[in-house]
């Protein structure tokens, strides 16, 4: 038997699939690389039992997904972009202004997503996009991230040139 729950965990919901296994002799609590979490259980065991587990491994559980955001249920994930992503469309449309004045690129649509595996990209047509979460970066790495991808229009690879293009405006970018 397989099935997806949530689970409330100092104020946080965690989606999670418990599935529980005839042959089974303990329980099993894994994070996924991408921050999916799987709970086996013995067959017997109850929805209670299989809660109490989680929360006998609640620090650990919480520290793991601190490297995994996207691990929040879809419902709260959903529920927080759509709360930030304006301030983060402002603040990258700004930021971006500001920094291709060294560049004078040309560029065509800035987008702002939830992406799962990176920060942000650059399409062949010219096409910015960035993760609705660079908003709550450190300012130096918010720079990094779009130097990195205006530096992309002109290079749409990470040759010596690209980093000489970074380098302008970031000299100290390796660090």
């Amino acid at each position: 038997m397989q099935q997806v729950r949530t689970f409330v965990i100092d104020n946080q919901t965690i989606e999670y699939t418990l599935r529980k296994r005839r042959k089974q002799k303990s329980y099993s609590l894994a994070v996924q690389r991408e921050g999916r979490i799987t709970l086996t259980v013995p067959y017997w065991i109850s929805l209670r039992g299989a809660e109490k587990f989680i929360l006998e491994k609640k620090s650990w559980l919480l520290a793991v997904l601190q490297k995994y955001p996207q691990a929040v249920s879809t419902h709260v994930r959903k529920k927080h972009y759509t709360k930030h992503k304006e301030a983060a469309r402002k603040f990258v449309q700004l930021r971006l202004t500001e920094l291709n004045r060294v560049y004078g690129y040309t560029y065509h649509r800035v987008s702002i997503r939830v992406n799962t595996s990176r920060w942000g990209s650059c399409s062949e047509k010219g096409n910015l996009n960035f993760d609705y979460r660079i908003i709550f970066l450190p300012s130096h790495l918010q720079d990094y991230l779009l130097v990195h991808e205006l530096c992309h229009l002109r290079e749409m690879n990470h040759s010596v040139r690209f980093w000489n293009c970074v380098a302008l405006t970031l000299p100290n970018h390796k660090e």
